[in-house]
């Protein structure tokens, strides 16, 4: 059933700033068993610079318990020396620690998310899990929909070739993803 959405609101003034010499920023993917301080090192930045900006930032808990696949970016100067460290805290935050001279600086820059109301139906052939994701329906939404119903439908024993399903949900984008 094709559903209406309304127009996507304008981005704030300070979507601008999201991304200043975008260009510039050296991204970083952190992967399984990678550290912060490995990722500085990485960077050849010394674990002292590290350590002052998890001291001075409000999110420096955050810092130390990093996951992977959270990106952080670092901004250069042209002579090489960090100019800036930017991370993402949360869905709606993006902090950029700046770096200048020997002082640091923290912007919290709040980030504009989209919300979609998606709407997915189907028909049970062999499974709700192959239905689902005929769909459209990723893997981590059909695990939430069995948490959700966990308790109301035992989706091993109750559901039958033919039953049908429809799923009204939203999801958030943030940067388009």
């Amino acid at each position: 059933q094709a559903l209406v959405l309304p127009p996507l609101p304008a981005l704030p003034a300070a979507a601008s700033a999201l991304a200043p010499e975008a260009d510039n920023w050296a991204t970083r993917t952190v992967q399984r068993g990678q550290t912060l301080g490995s990722l500085f090192a990485a960077e050849g930045l010394p674990a002292a610079l590290l350590h002052r900006i998890i001291e001075a930032s409000r999110f420096g808990s955050s810092l130390s318990r990093i996951l992977p696949g959270q990106r952080f970016a670092f901004l250069r100067h042209a002579d090489g020396a960090l100019a800036a460290f930017r991370f993402d805290a949360g869905d709606s935050q993006r902090v950029v620690v700046h770096v200048d001279g020997g002082q640091l600086r923290e912007e919290v820059i709040e980030l504009p998310l989209e919300h979609r109301l998606m709407v997915a139906s189907g028909r049970i052939e062999q499974s709700l899990f192959g239905a689902a994701d005929a769909a459209g329906l990723s893997d981590a939404t059909i695990m939430q929909l069995a948490n959700v119903f966990g308790y109301d439908v035992d989706f091993a024993q109750d559901l039958r070739r033919g039953d049908e399903f429809a799923v009204i949900y939203e999801q958030i984008y943030q940067d388009g993803e």
